[in-house]
């Protein structure tokens, strides 16, 4: 009982992580678009946006788009840009 009790204190019910720390779902998103850019620019100027085009497996003119904020990032470059930078 003590424990159950407990429990709902350390984890309590319908509370996220970014709730409880005051930082909103669309929030954290856009900080991850805005790290993916900054990670694309600076691979961009290292390799080239052909380079780094042919290493994500999509297409150099929306990549390029995408970098210079004239296109919306999708969920799936997202996902590419994460795996590359593991």
């Amino acid at each position: 009982m003590v424990e159950s009790q407990l429990s709902r204190f350390v984890n309590p019910p319908h509370e996220s992580a970014s709730a409880r720390f005051g930082i909103s779902r669309k929030q954290r998103r856009e900080d991850e678009r805005a790290a993916a850019v900054a990670w694309l620019k600076a691979k961009r100027d290292a390799i080239g946006l052909t380079a780094l085009a042919k290493m994500l497996g999509v297409d150099a003119a929306n990549l390029g788009k995408m970098i210079e904020g004239k296109r919306k990032s999708s969920k799936a470059l997202l996902a590419k840009i994460a795996a590359v930078r593991l």
